[in-house]
Parts: C-alpha cells; structure tokens; sequence
C-alpha cells in the first residue's frame, strides 16, 4: 500500500523504503516464460497488443537465430558479436536498416568505451570518440525519425512515437524523442551486453 501524499505520484507500487521493488525485480523464473516482474509492467504499461505478444514474439525469434548462428560457428568472439547481436534486438523496436544497425552499433561501442575515460576533449581521444559517437547516434535516430515522420507505419515502437508526435496536442516533441530513444536504445545496449 502506498503512502498518502500531498503531491501527485505516478502509478505503481513503491515497495520497500530504499530498496524499491528490486527483490521481485532479481527474483528467479523457474521457466522460460517471461518474469512475473517484466509481465506485470508490460501489462500496466503497452495496453497495445501487438507490443504486448507480437513484438516480444519477434524478439525472442531474433534471439534464437543469434543463437543458432553462433553455434554454428566453431569460436564466437564475445565481445565482437554481443553488440551485433544487442542492435539486432533493438532494431526490431525502431525498424533499423542494416546499415543504420552497423553505424549504431559502432557509435554505441565508442560511447560505452568512453564514458570511462579521462574527459578530455581532443580529437583521437577516447572521450572525444565517445562524443562522436553520440552526437552520431542522435543524428542517426533524427533522421530516423523525421523519415518516419513522413512515411508509412513499420508496425513497431516507432509507430506509437510518431502516433504521438502527429496528435493534435503531443505530449513529447522531436528533441525529447529523439533524446529518449538514444536513451533507450543505450539502457538496451548497457543492459544486455553483460548478461548476454
């Protein structure tokens, strides 16, 4: 039960003080059915069936052609095919070309490379090739956008994006979509590269 306030809360539960709902967030599935956590959010949050079955359907088959194709090789270089294997996960949510994939995906490598890097902004260091890269990406993914702006729906995320931007009052504009979809698209990058 949440706590009465004065201000307006988004909706959700709070959990526990400090630690959130991070013990249902690590909690084990005993199947390959997707976590009751991730469930519950995908349910509270994309009323949209296609999101909700189609989409995830789509991503799990991509995960298993990554799989079929990297044991079918004789050595798999990790760290060469996991950022590869990441964009052609996301790609799914945003309708990437082959080309646009390979470009992300060595701007995001960059990024990640220097964000642990001394900030030091001269051209060939780590950190300037970091700000490169995300000055690319965002360029990338607004010019995505303004494409699809203009053309036909692509049956994915995007599609709900620029339903939104196309309304009559929107709630986002193009330099925010732009900002949250590197964003996304990042935590996608970050998140799954250790894990996979």
């Amino acid at each position: 039960m949440n706590p009465s306030c004065n201000g307006i809360l988004p909706p959700g539960s709070m959990g526990l003080p400090i630690l959130g709902e991070s013990f249902q967030f690590f909690k084990m599935s005993y199947s390959l059915d997707i976590p009751d956590f991730y469930k519950l959010r995908l349910k509270r949050l994309f009323g949209l069936e296609y999101l909700k079955y189609s989409l995830l359907a789509e991503l799990e088959g991509a995960i298993r052609d990554n799989f079929a194709e990297c044991s079918a090789k004789d050595a798999i270089d990790v760290n060469d095919s996991t950022p590869d294997m990441i964009i052609d996960l996301v790609e799914n949510l945003v309708s990437l070309n082959p080309a646009e994939s390979r470009e992300l995906t060595k701007n995001y490598s960059a990024f990640l490379q220097g964000l642990i890097s001394f900030p030091l902004y001269v051209p060939r260091t780590t950190f300037y090739k970091c700000m490169q890269g995300r000055r690319n990406m965002q360029k990338i993914v607004s010019e995505l956008l303004r494409k699809r702006l203009t053309d036909t729906k692509h049956g994915d995320f995007l599609d709900l994006i620029v339903e939104e931007l196309q309304s009559e009052t929107p709630t986002v504009d193009e330099k925010f979509t732009t900002d949250a979809l590197v964003a996304l698209l990042f935590t996608s990058f970050v998140t799954l590269a250790p894990i996979l």
